[in-house]
């Protein structure tokens, strides 16, 4: 895949449509290009997916609301041979679909279902929501894919021929016989054999494209993950600290009664580690078992992830536990241990 914008070098809207077809032409008869096609946005890239507001003619909005914004792409005639989505009523796109020719789109499933249940979608139409209020027929029904997120419920998606927009920005995917990345540098040099000083970005196999997007966001839920943990475990210290430390003033006066009758300040500190260590071992145990109904969602989220790690959290989060529980105890513990036994007879 790679990404042109033709506003870059002041192309006008004639030149930058005419470009796009060449390119896409030229770029179909590259050896090793089983097919190619030109859109506005990339599955699961929301930083490319578009969006329009629509009124579907004849449908009855909740009291407050009169259209509905929805996920939108532009593409050519072969986007959904190119990326393997099914057509599974009426037509695709085709080179006739131009600027000056009908409006005409293809929805999913999910939209079809929702505006126009139990009828055929083929020859409804909406209006788009833009200063013309255009009329838009629908030409074809195409399955319900993934637009944004690997796990987002089925979403409303509309597409529209990119001919019937005068657009600048396109992206360009090809389809490859054998190894996707030797395409690179052919494709490169049919873009500039158009213009030289055209500027190409965001050239990149589709599985690299992938694997990068996967690894960001994975490393987005670590950061907010590993926050949150460290914020819970700052807590947990806070918590326990203090819990240990009321309760150990509220036994004074039993400390110093068994202080009295020759207990020793070690017994009096394991005493006070005890109860801290026991509240740990309470909140291991939840925690342990929680952790596995967590564990399962996760799994069913990310069926690819490598379950035999599943226990290396655990094995971690043990010591660590048990070594928070003996900072946070060890210090009120340890000023139990030092009470002035006739002091603490006093105490009330």
């Amino acid at each position: 895949m790679m990404s042109f914008d033709t506003s870059l070098l002041r192309y006008t809207e004639a030149q930058s449509q005419q470009f796009f077809e060449t390119v896409a032409e030229r770029a179909r008869a590259v050896p090793g290009v089983k097919g190619v096609t030109m859109t506005t946005s990339v599955p699961m890239s929301n930083d490319s997916v578009g969006a329009e507001t629509i009124v579907p003619e004849g449908f009855q909005f909740p009291v407050g609301k009169d259209n509905a914004r929805l996920l939108a792409s532009r593409v050519d005639e072969h986007y959904f041979d190119t990326m393997g989505l099914s057509i599974l009523r009426g037509r695709t796109f085709r080179a006739d679909d131009s600027f000056d020719a009908p409006r005409v789109a293809i929805v999913n499933q999910q939209l079809a279902q929702h505006y126009w249940p139990n009828q055929d979608p083929i020859g409804k139409r909406f209006r788009l929501v833009d200063s013309n209020n255009t009329w838009v027929q629908v030409v074809g029904l195409a399955k319900t894919s993934k637009y944004i997120f690997i796990a987002e419920p089925p979403t409303e998606f509309v597409y529209f021929p990119h001919r019937q927009k005068k657009l600048q920005r396109m992206i360009m995917i090809a389809q490859s016989l054998g190894d996707p990345s030797s395409l690179v540098t052919p494709l490169r040099e049919v873009v500039h054999g158009l213009d030289a000083n055209l500027p190409i970005y965001n050239v990149r196999t589709m599985e690299a494209f992938y694997r990068m997007r996967a690894v960001s966001i994975f490393n987005v839920l670590v950061t907010i993950v590993g926050a949150m943990g460290l914020m819970g475990l700052g807590l947990s210290i806070v918590g326990l600290y203090g819990l240990v430390a009321y309760a150990a003033t509220r036994r004074t006066r039993e400390i110093g009664i068994r202080m009295a009758i020759g207990a020793g300040q070690a017994s009096v500190l394991r005493m006070v580690l005890r109860q801290g260590v026991v509240l740990a071992l309470v909140g291991l145990v939840v925690g342990l078992v929680a952790s596995v109904g967590a564990g399962a969602l996760l799994r069913a989220a990310f069926p690819s992830g490598d379950n035999q790690r599943d226990l290396v959290a655990p094995l971690l989060v043990v010591p660590i536990v048990l070594a928070v529980t003996f900072f946070a105890t060890y210090i009120p513990a340890r000023q139990a241990s030092r009470i002035n036994p006739m002091n603490a007879l006093r105490h009330d």
